[in-house]
């Protein structure tokens, strides 16, 4: 995953969006970066998608995903999750 630099303003939102991900996840932004554009971070969510059925069907209906994302004690698992691989 790659983001175009021309698109101006949505750059700037990109930068800041991934530098509060990156944060909350306990990681530098360009750590962060690096996951998504090499895949590292769908190879773990699907790894833990594989060993938890409710987790995979969260993921795979887009308003349980969304559910699932506002939900703190599920986003301080999956930062949790994503600090040991």
């Amino acid at each position: 995953m790659t983001y175009d630099n021309n698109q101006g303003g949505n750059q700037q939102a990109f930068d800041k969006l991934l530098a509060l991900t990156a944060k909350k996840m306990g990681m530098s932004p360009q750590m962060l970066k690096n996951k998504l554009e090499s895949g590292q971070m769908n190879a773990m969510i699907n790894k833990a998608a594989a060993s938890d059925p409710a987790l995979a069907k969260a993921l795979s209906d887009p308003a349980a995903a969304q559910r699932l994302l506002r939900d703190p004690a599920a986003a301080k698992l999956i930062s949790s999750f994503l600090k040991k691989n």
